[in-house]
């Protein structure tokens, strides 16, 4: 019995001291990515009036080109986004990738160096 309640109890320090992402998440670039990808397909829906059965495929491209799911991406956002402070950054690089995407690479880094935000 004492042998079991400290196993138990070993099993579960080892589990609570586990620092890494728990299995089935995307590493966090993937997740930025595919973050950058589904809002480029949001805008494009609302600015080209895209129907739904044309932006289900679409995102069902977007998720094979990256090989992953729309379930393993909505448990990789519940993931990432209980810390914070982190996904405030993830969210900041995500919004220079589609700035990027916008304005193109030089218009980019001139309006990054100037301090200018949108």
């Amino acid at each position: 019995m004492k042998r079991g309640l400290i196993f138990l109890f070993l099993c579960l320090a080892t589990a609570a001291c586990r620092n890494g992402a728990p299995n089935n998440v995307l590493n966090e670039e993937t997740y930025t990515d595919l973050m950058v990808e589904l809002q480029l397909l949001k805008s494009y829906q609302q600015k080209a009036e895209l129907d739904s059965l044309s932006a289900d495929s679409i995102r069902r491209e977007i998720f094979e080109k990256y090989e992953t799911s729309d379930q393993q991406f909505q448990k990789s956002h519940r993931y990432y986004r209980q810390d914070v402070e982190n996904q405030s950054k993830r969210i900041s690089t995500a919004i220079e990738k589609l700035r990027k995407d916008r304005l193109g690479p030089e218009d980019s880094t001139a309006t990054s160096d100037s301090g200018a935000s949108k």
